[in-house]
């Protein structure tokens, strides 16, 4: 495509230049899958399972804004073809009906779900760092071949150091590196700012004295081991009750809230926690933060410190629901007539720290990774309802 530019005119005429690349080689992604299943329905229809499992891999990946090196003369691509992707997992389904009689049917159901997606090939030439930045509060974003899609990378967080006597650079053996003139070597952030008592800790992986890109390593994973839910439901003569779980395990969310709310590096509010926050030499105490400090630069790096466990148990629905006799149905001249109440989304059974454990996932970005920036959290919802039938 080509267009005018209006910062380009010549001699007074319009220059004409091109504005996105020719796409010669753009082609449909090519899927092959495998996958095997099984339904068994047991004890005229009292149990009932479901089960599958699938591997699909995914060659010439279909890139949205794929960007390229500023040397050929754009920076995006509209669409790339390349790279190679797996998508494996197992799901399975129980349905009960534990009892069974004329006026009583009581029943129970679970499901359960298993899935990784991973980057198997990344394309030739791939840049494969969308962010190399390690400043305050955020998290470099990098796909790594063999990981799973939504895996994210930051610094090793160790707590904070006691005294400005403690802050030495180390080796493996945790033994104190010294200088030429046989004093300890300072440790560093970046080589720029050295870390005195009161600051941040973070594991120096490689032992030089610096921390800086070279020590980030991968601290947790945003897609879940399992999800599913679970539920009963109860019918006794005209009365029904039902309830609905949701649930997701095996999972890590990056708190932003507790980013912005406890790393004291602003004048902004701050929560509670800062309270426990480090303010003399020699003070260790269990669950410390860094000292307040201003437009510190290192005390709130994208680390493990922000990490957070983000499994959940989620009570989704119940229902009561009454239908009306026969006789009352006669009197008001209908065919029948049900009264229900019901609440959705009203209990969450959580460890995380933050307002929801439910992260979105967005799985047509691949440096996607669960970050909570505090949204609002699901409402919860009462709905009364009468259902007639003429």
């Amino acid at each position: 495509m080509y267009s005018t530019s209006g910062s380009g005119n010549y001699v007074g005429k319009p220059a004409i230049s091109p504005t996105s690349i020719q796409l010669d080689n753009l082609k449909w992604e090519n899927v092959e899958s495998v996958n095997g299943g099984f339904n068994v329905n047991l004890f005229k229809d009292r149990l009932y399972l479901e089960g599958d499992a699938y591997s699909k891999v995914t060659t010439d990946l279909l890139f949205e804004r794929y960007n390229i090196p500023y040397s050929a003369g754009f920076n995006q691509l509209s669409y790339f073809n390349g790279g190679q992707m797996t998508n494996k997992g197992w799901e399975m389904m129980v349905n009960g009906k534990l009892i069974r009689k004329k006026d009583f049917i009581w029943s129970l159901y679970f499901n359960i779900s298993h899935n990784v997606n991973t980057f198997t090939k990344l394309p030739e030439n791939f840049n494969n760092e969308k962010s190399t930045s390690i400043r305050n509060g955020e998290f470099p974003q990098r796909i790594v071949e063999g990981e799973p899609i939504g895996s994210f990378f930051g610094f090793e967080y160790l707590g904070v150091w006691s005294k400005d006597e403690d802050v030495v650079a180390t080796d493996a053996d945790e033994n104190p590196l010294y200088d030429a003139d046989g004093k300890p070597l300072p440790l560093t952030y970046a080589g720029t700012y050295t870390f005195k008592g009161g600051d941040a800790r973070y594991r120096d992986q490689n032992h030089d004295g610096k921390i800086d890109l070279a020590d980030v390593v991968y601290i947790g994973n945003s897609s879940p081991d399992f999800m599913g839910g679970f539920g009963t439901s109860f019918e006794y003569k005209d009365f029904d009750i039902s309830l609905g779980f949701h649930y997701r395990t095996g999972f890590d969310i990056i708190n932003k809230v507790a980013i912005e709310t406890e790393g004291m590096n602003n004048k902004n509010n701050q929560s509670k926690a800062v309270l426990r926050r480090w303010r003399v030499q020699g003070q260790d105490e269990p669950n410390m933060l860094p000292r307040a400090y201003e437009n510190h630069p290192a005390n709130n790096l994208g680390s493990d410190r922000y990490v957070e466990p983000g499994d959940y148990l989620r009570l989704n629905n119940v229902k009561i629901g009454y239908k009306m006799p026969r006789s009352v149905c006669d009197l008001l001249h209908v065919s029948r007539m049900n009264l229900a109440l019901s609440a959705r989304k009203l209990l969450t059974f959580t460890n995380y720290s933050g307002q929801d454990p439910e992260i979105g996932q967005n799985a047509s970005d691949p440096f996607w990774i669960g970050v909570d920036e505090a949204r609002t959290p699901p409402s919860r919802m009462f709905t009364a309802s009468v259902s007639v039938f003429f």
